[in-house]
């Protein structure tokens, strides 16, 4: 029975991803050969999507993530990474605050991170803005 119900999830997973990656390649346009150059606004539409997903991650962060992990009862390393220079205040909401904004901190500094790191590979290769 386990492996009819694991059959199942996979073919439906593949259903999804596989109609995900159909509708983003619609949406978001096809690779072109390496012989022809890329256009000016060609990853444009590409790293919009991936700073909405920035921004999708930074409020479930902010208000998912980390309201959880101030109310956690357990003092292990993520718990104290989420927490670091929150417990000088006294009031249980400007914790929460404080490890929200911490959160935002992580998904927007790594979502700066990867478009630096793009900006610089463009630089060296136009063509690998595709």
């Amino acid at each position: 029975m386990a492996s009819l119900v694991t059959c199942v999830v996979s073919g439906v997973t593949w259903c999804f991803c596989s109609a995900a990656g159909s509708l983003l390649g619609s949406c978001c346009g096809n690779d072109k050969a390496s012989t022809v150059p890329p256009g000016a606004h060609s990853g444009r539409k590409r790293s919009v999507l991936l700073l909405v997903f920035a921004i999708a991650i930074a409020f479930v962060f902010q208000y998912g993530v980390a309201p959880a992990v101030a109310n956690v009862t357990i003092s292990n390393f993520v718990t104290d990474a989420w927490l670091d220079g929150c417990t000088k205040y006294g009031e249980d909401i400007l914790v929460d605050r404080c490890a929200g904004q911490a959160g935002v901190y992580r998904s927007a500094f790594s979502s700066t991170l990867f478009f630096a790191l793009a900006a610089i590979g463009v630089a060296c290769k136009p063509s690998a803005n595709r």
